[in-house]
């Protein structure tokens, strides 16, 4: 007999535990696809907005404005579609971020490369948001034609991480300053980089310019 009450009463509390599981799923995708759903309608006013204005260089600040914000609603919704909490896998991330921009492109101008290691979910959306900013800069600026004009590349060095952006453009201006950034895009990569716990670094390589950041694994 109370044999059999001690397995009813775990039974019990298994389905109650299920049950709660099940909620917190549930209540996990709502909480989710409102934010995803928030993030939209605010892109949507600024292209509004933009379309609205009078100003090219207003026009342009919300057109980028817009898609940072599509940028951020795509790669949360990413790491809550796939389930990955915690952790996620850096070479099928980067794939997958890739693949979005070499779709909206007229040609495939990217290459990239990166170790099938696990990183924080903490570090994937600004590590996401700093690759689109660095693609966005070399698209506007290096005027990329054919692949490999714009390549990504993560490789392990040491206990960390190594990302490198290169384009074939003409290069870093003359006199520009990486300790005085004045764009918003490089003040935002300069923002990401630390978030990411490293310091941001460009230079003019033989043919183009070079951004590279350690960051930890």
């Amino acid at each position: 007999m109370q044999r059999q009450s001690y397995e009813d009463a775990l039974r019990a509390n298994e389905e109650q535990l299920r049950q709660a599981l099940e909620y917190q799923h549930v209540l996990t995708q709502e909480v989710s696809h409102r934010v995803k759903n928030s993030l939209a309608i605010v892109a949507g006013l600024l292209r509004v907005q933009s379309n609205s204005s009078p100003s090219a260089d207003l026009r342009q600040a919300l057109d980028d404005a817009e898609t940072r914000v599509l940028t951020n609603a795509q790669l949360h919704d990413r790491l809550w579609q796939t389930g990955e909490v915690r952790s996620l896998n850096l070479e099928d991330f980067l794939r997958e971020l890739c693949e979005k921009f070499s779709s909206s492109a007229s040609t495939k101008i990217l290459t990239y490369e990166a170790p099938p290691v696990m990183i924080p979910t903490d570090d994937a959306i600004p590590l996401g948001l700093l690759v689109n900013e660095l693609v966005t800069n070399a698209v506007k600026y290096a005027s990329p034609q054919k692949p490999g004009d714009v390549s990504i590349s993560i490789k392990p060095n040491g206990d960390r991480l190594r990302l490198e952006v290169r384009d074939r453009g003409p290069g870093l201006p003359e006199g520009w300053q990486q300790t005085k950034p004045a764009s918003l895009g490089m003040k935002l990569i300069s923002r990401l980089s630390r978030q990411l716990g490293g310091e941001p670094q460009w230079e003019n390589a033989l043919s183009g310019s070079r951004f590279t950041l350690e960051f930890s694994a």
